[in-house]
Formats: C-alpha cells, structure tokens, sequence
C-alpha cells in the first residue's frame, strides 16, 4: 500500500508541476502585455491568439480524448503505440494545416472579412502566432503517449522550458517589437522546447 501510495504521489506532484507551468506559460504572456503595452493591446493579442489557435485546439483536444485511452491500453506494446503515435500525427498535421497555412499568408483578408479594419493590426501577430499553432500541432500528440507510458515528469520539464524561454526573452522582445514581439517570444519557447521533446519520444517510442 505505502508502495501504491507513493506512486501515485510521484506521478501527482509531475502533473502538478506540468499544469502549474502550462498555465503560467498559457497566461503569462497576457499579463505582460497588459502590464506593459496595456489594455488596448492586450484585447488585440488576447483575439489573435484565440484564432490562431483555435483550429489546433478543437481538433487536438478531440483527438487527445480519443486516443489517450488508446494509448494507455496499448502502451506495454511499444511498437503498437508507436504506430498509432504516427497515424494520429499525420492525420493531425494533415487536418490542421491547410487552415494554419491560410492564417500565415493572408491574415489581413480574414480580419478585415471576420472583424473589420479596427483589429488590422492583429494581422502580424496572426502570422507568428500561426506557426506557434504549428508547432502546437506536432507536439500535441506527444502528451498523451508521456501520460499513457507514465512519463509526466517530461510533461513537467518541457513545459518549465518554454516557460522559462519566454520569461527570459518576452520584455526585451516587447521593446525591440512591440506586440508582435509577444508573439515572437511565444513561439521562439515552443520552438526551443520541441527538439526536447522529440527527443524525448524517440527515447519512449524506441524502446524494444
């Protein structure tokens, strides 16, 4: 019992730990730019990031209900899981990123088409925010297989990477580029994170 116990706080205190970082990762950059740049473009930033990511988080979500049970059934058999980790990705990426592909090259005609003219200057925040999304995409899937195979802590330390990333680099990039900075500092922290987290899924998925 003491040993089932034990686990199950082990694994606790990693989810923890990966939900209190994504948060402050998710939210931290709202709050620097309401502190710094101010409401006007905070309300800016805050719509061009919930339409960037609005297609990867409606399909990603649907698909991490779907195949994290999945997932956990088939995780002994790692070859299984592997298969089913690169079926899901394709699709994934297939289905998102003609609509991403549409944000990164014509941002102004959807503003100007769904929101009017006074949003135009969301549309180099959409561009950078877009392959953010991108980004987003690949690494979606991965979540799901470190919770499957009991990996959280993984989920713990990419998450307090890209926090740190952005903390470090968000207010210089502010100064140098105002609020597209922002979103430059958002995605530089994915980026930088993702080699990580490949690397730490070869490492799961290529177990015998």
């Amino acid at each position: 019992n003491s040993k089932f116990f034990k686990e199950i706080f082990s694994h606790g205190k990693w989810v923890t730990g990966a939900g209190v970082f994504g948060y402050l990762f998710q939210n931290g950059d709202n709050v620097v730019v309401g502190r710094v740049l101010g409401t006007g473009p905070l309300g800016i930033y805050d719509m061009a990031y919930s339409i960037s990511m609005l297609p990867v988080n409606e399909i990603s979500d649907i698909v991490a209900r779907v195949t994290f049970p999945v997932y956990v059934k088939i995780s002994d058999d790692i070859k299984r899981l592997r298969r089913a980790y690169l079926k899901t990705s394709i699709i994934t990426v297939l289905l998102i990123t003609p609509i991403l592909l549409i944000f990164l090259i014509f941002p102004r005609h959807l503003i100007l088409l769904f929101l009017g003219p006074n949003w135009i200057e969301a549309e180099n925040v959409i561009r950078v925010l877009s392959i953010l999304a991108f980004i987003s995409i690949l690494s979606s899937p991965t979540g799901a297989v470190f919770f499957a195979v009991g990996k959280q802590k993984y989920l713990t330390l990419l998450t307090g990477i890209s926090l740190v990333i952005m903390l470090v680099s968000i207010i210089p990039l502010i100064n140098t580029f105002g609020l597209v900075g922002v979103a430059i500092s958002v995605a530089i922290s994915s980026a930088v994170a993702f080699p990580f987290q490949l690397y730490l899924l070869i490492k799961v998925l290529s177990k015998p």
